[in-house]
């Protein structure tokens, strides 16, 4: 199994992997063709419309509240408006069709850094892809910016952290230690489940966010002198809050909240608590 049917079985396999070219520029070309398309046969229309208004004519006249009228025209071949304004029809459907796909390719996200890295490796290893195309396409993954690819499937990166391991963390964890790992013995691939890697992430999280509160509190415990405990205080709200910002998708509203109440909890700590 070579070429196509190969790489096509590994996109298939790994939807991950199954990236593709957006043509973002042919899309955007083609609803800009569209779109003078339209407004030339709106001038059509509209110039049609003025002269059989203006034709003095009675049963022209009708075209405007008969569209019996109208469409009769036609056949008689006494008017273009009918003809015009189904041509228009037509030409509207293309256009909205073609909008709404170039809105849906633009909403798409990109590849992940690690699964293009590895599709482009995949492709050149005489192993595994094998320089599998060898048309004018056998380097649209190498030239193309990442912004212009779009994925069937992204990764679940919910936050920060977990974006980090399954992009970051897990390309030194590869380098390092590859070799604890068994490969895949047809494809000579090592697979990482992305659910174990999320619960790493979810673990490093976790611990972030029960380390930081007790540290605050044990420090301000350990510190008497009240104008440096309130440095403190300032300093251990002003961490809680850019870790937010890095490590979580928070709205901007959301932060202030947390904020707030981890600044307010360190107050009541550090007034509750007798300076000896």
């Amino acid at each position: 199994m070579d070429g196509y049917e190969k790489l096509a079985a590994l996109m298939g396999e790994k939807p991950t992997l199954g990236i593709f070219r957006r043509f973002s520029s042919l899309g955007a070309k083609n609803l800009l063709y569209l779109q003078a398309e339209l407004v030339s046969l709106e001038s059509e229309l509209k110039r049609c419309v003025a002269e059989d208004n203006s034709s003095g004519d009675a049963e022209k006249l009708e075209y405007a509240v008969n569209w019996y009228s109208l469409m009769r025209s036609e056949e008689k071949g006494e008017s273009m408006q009918w003809t015009i304004m189904r041509d228009i029809r037509r030409k509207l459907g293309e256009y909205n069709e073609a909008f709404m796909q170039q809105t849906f390719m633009a909403s798409t996200q990109s590849p992940a850094p690690t699964d293009l890295d590895f599709l482009k490796q995949w492709l050149q290893r005489g192993k595994q892809g094998n320089c599998a195309l060898t048309g004018l396409d056998n380097d649209v993954w190498d030239i193309s910016a990442s912004s212009e690819l779009t994925a069937l499937k992204r990764q679940k990166s919910d936050d920060q952290v977990s974006y980090w391991v399954l992009n970051r963390f897990i390309v030194w964890w590869h380098r390092h230690f590859s070799r604890l790992h068994k490969s895949d013995s047809e494809n000579l691939y090592v697979e990482y489940k992305d659910h174990k890697l999320l619960k790493i992430a979810m673990v490093l999280g976790t611990a972030v966010a029960t380390l930081l509160p007790l540290t605050s509190i044990v420090v301000l415990y350990l510190v008497t002198n009240l104008g440096l405990r309130l440095g403190l205080v300032a300093c251990f709200t002003f961490i809680f809050s850019l870790l937010l910002v890095t490590m979580t998708r928070a709205r901007m509203i959301e932060i202030f909240s947390a904020t707030s109440a981890f600044a307010a909890v360190q107050v009541v700590f550090v007034g509750g608590t007798n300076i000896s």
